[in-house]
């Protein structure tokens, strides 16, 4: 029981991640770059105008995965 609660609340903590960091590049207050940090990762992004660039750190093995989202323009 106990490592189902725990993989529960991660699983919900990662998800509140993702929203912070949509919300930090995609809403309303949207910012050109920024990072954050949660636990042993860092995100880091860089909206360039045509394209949001997320850098995915694992701060314990320097493992790093890049995510290019193309950005829609009128």
């Amino acid at each position: 029981m106990s490592d189902r609660f725990i993989q529960m609340l991660q699983t919900r903590l990662y998800s509140s991640l993702a929203s912070q960091v949509s919300e930090a590049i995609f809403g309303e207050n949207a910012q050109d770059q920024g990072r954050i940090k949660f636990d042993d990762q860092e995100v880091s992004w860089t909206n360039t105008g045509t394209e949001v660039r997320l850098l995915v750190t694992d701060l314990q093995t320097g493992q790093i995965s890049e995510i290019i989202i193309p950005t829609i323009t009128q």
